[in-house]
């Protein structure tokens, strides 16, 4: 699932990467910011 989403988000639009890095960063926990570091490594 997490590949999934990884090449869903690097297929959209900036405005909508933009929007969805801004989401991800609100993410906390140890476990989610490993999630999030995989699904948008650029930031």
């Amino acid at each position: 699932m997490a590949r999934q989403l990884r090449t869903m988000l690097a297929a959209t639009g900036d405005d909508v990467y933009a929007d969805a890095v801004e989401w991800l960063a609100r993410r906390r926990t140890p476990s989610q910011r490993l999630v999030v570091s995989y699904l948008v490594p650029t930031r």
